[in-house]
């Protein structure tokens, strides 16, 4: 929501709905149906999976509540808009909504929605799996360039190899020791390759989630 706000990712969207250009109009469609499958996925793991049937509807409309508060305090407040403060409204509203709809039982999309919106996006499990054998490749490659040190570089280059063989080579990945691996990389200051550490972290947290 950060970028959102810097670079006014808002006024952007609503300019895009106007324009003439389809490729970015689809882009720009592709992007939002991600961002929702992405809430989604994030609320089965907050909820479980007990109120599954009704959280692509509840990710849909908390959407529309985030971007909306986000857009009309922009418009009061400008660069002073304060993200934590929205957020934080926002979510305090979505924990009674989330409630109020799985005990009505009503649903509005079904979840398998998804797949016909996104049947070959860029963040379905495979291209998220390709994107961090690239990082991690990249990551060899930093480590090999920036440690002299026979130890060092084969210490870090093992907790790469191990990261890569839990997520790829196991039916059920722990995710915790993967977390662990990336921590001591962290600790060890290898220096950023073209993805940071921290966007690796993103990219695996939506890889094992894409697997449950």
């Amino acid at each position: 929501m950060k970028n959102h706000h810097k670079h006014k990712f808002f006024t952007l969207l609503e300019e895009v709905f106007v324009s003439n250009d389809p490729d970015l109009k689809a882009y720009i469609k592709k992007t939002q149906f991600i961002e929702v499958n992405w809430f989604y996925k994030r609320f089965i793991d907050l909820f479980g999976q007990e109120k599954k049937p009704y959280l692509l509807d509840c990710a849909i409309m908390f959407l529309g509540m985030l971007h909306r508060n986000f857009h009309y305090n922009f418009m009061v407040n400008g660069t002073n808009t304060d993200p934590h403060e929205i957020i934080s409204y926002s979510v305090k509203r979505l924990l009674p909504l989330v409630d109020e709809v799985a005990n009505s039982g009503d649903i509005l999309l079904d979840p398998q929605t998804i797949k016909e919106w996104l049947p070959s996006c860029p963040n379905t499990k495979n291209q998220i799996e390709q994107d961090i054998s690239a990082a991690l490749i990249d990551l060899k490659k930093q480590v090999h360039k920036q440690f002299t040190d026979e130890f060092e570089r084969q210490k870090c280059t093992e907790l790469i190899s191990f990261i890569e063989e839990e997520l790829f080579k196991q039916s059920n990945p722990r995710k915790f020791v993967v977390d662990s691996a990336l921590q001591s990389l962290k600790q060890l200051s290898v220096d950023e390759s073209k993805t940071t550490l921290e966007d690796l972290q993103t990219m695996i947290d939506q890889y094992v989630s894409e697997l449950h």
